[in-house]
């Protein structure tokens, strides 16, 4: 639920908002994990080797203070589960897929920022036999709703994105998202 935290640090372990977090600055350090569902109020930076995530599952966490992935060393990583399959056009973020909404704030990624595909769910990983994995899906990851992706930044890692299907790929959409 609601809570009045001025600053937040994650030092260890994995922290869930589920729900509003205060208003202050919020810190992943290295080995620890930050999920979120609802809205985080102060602006999230990431640490090399920390991890965001939306939601306990498929989730949706909104930032109106921006997000900072851009760490060098092993990077920054953001977890994003695929838990059915359906995409953009045919399923609901948040519900079928994770997604991260800024509706303020920058975004900033770096060389080293990871996505980590995970499927959970009745999401299956890519296999070339299953009808939905025979075209070309797009989801958006980070939706800027408010928010601004100032250097048109960008995940420089994939995890777990390469199947016999094909290969996943992020990119920066006109708005500056990533889908």
């Amino acid at each position: 639920g609601v809570n009045s935290v001025a600053n937040l640090v994650v030092n260890s372990g994995a922290l869930k908002v589920n729900g509003n977090s205060g208003t202050g600055a919020v810190t992943v350090n290295t080995g620890a994990t930050l999920l979120g569902k609802g809205t985080i109020a102060g602006a999230v930076t990431v640490a090399s080797g920390g991890t965001i995530g939306a939601g306990f599952s498929a989730g949706k966490a909104t930032l109106p203070a921006g997000l900072n992935l851009s760490a060098g060393g092993n990077g920054a990583t953001n977890v994003w589960e695929l838990a059915a399959l359906q995409d953009n056009a045919t399923g609901v973020a948040g519900t079928d897929f994770d997604q991260i909404v800024l509706t303020g704030g920058n975004l900033a990624l770096g060389t080293q920022a990871t996505l980590d595909i995970r499927f959970t769910g009745a999401a299956t990983a890519p296999d070339p036999s299953d009808p939905f994995w025979q075209s070309v899906h797009t989801w958006t990851i980070v939706s800027l709703s408010g928010g601004l992706n100032p250097g048109a930044s960008n995940f420089g890692r994939v995890k777990n994105g390469s199947y016999a299907a094909g290969d996943f790929t992020t990119s920066v959409n006109g708005s500056g998202g990533i889908v």
